[in-house]
């Protein structure tokens, strides 16, 4: 498999699985997070797929500020959260396959032999970063849902969004 192909493929991947698992997940909040991971795994799929023609127009995302009114309305919402914390573990799952992609994207970004290329990748490459960022506090957050609050450096990730 060549190096865009092995991309197209992990970046599939991680959509499908976090489809699967936002099917799965008992906590609407949650599920609708894990949606929006699916839909920007689907932009990436898509950048990559466009590849190379549209180099320079990665669509921008907003995940990170999504996730954090989600979650915020989840706070409000309840005070008790029904989550199982077994499913930290699909999200350790989806981490592994975003520093595989995250790998990848580095490695590009280090290889590329124009400026726009080294963009683009770095683009990838920081988008991927905060699919890892943000599961980290999905883990937290499934791991210990009553006592759980959002961290002030989730809060400061937001402005460089």
């Amino acid at each position: 498999m060549d190096t865009p192909e092995y991309a197209l493929v992990q970046t599939k991947n991680v959509e499908s699985f976090y489809r699967q698992y936002a099917g799965k997940c008992s906590n609407a909040g949650l599920a609708l997070i894990l949606s929006l991971l699916a839909e920007a795994a689907a932009r990436q799929f898509n950048a990559l797929k466009t590849m190379p023609k549209a180099r320079a127009s990665l669509p921008h995302s907003n995940l990170l500020r999504e996730a954090h009114g989600i979650f915020s309305r989840m706070q409000v919402g309840s005070r008790r959260f029904d989550v199982d914390p077994r499913q930290a573990e699909y999200c350790r799952e989806a981490q592994q396959f975003e520093r595989e992609i995250l790998r990848f994207y580095q490695d590009q970004e280090q290889a590329a032999a124009t400026d726009g290329e080294k963009e683009y990748f770095h683009a990838l490459a920081k988008e991927a970063k905060q699919h890892i960022f943000l599961l980290d506090h999905i883990i937290e957050f499934v791991s210990r849902p009553d006592t759980w609050v959002a961290h002030a450096e989730f809060n400061h990730l937001l402005d460089e969004d």
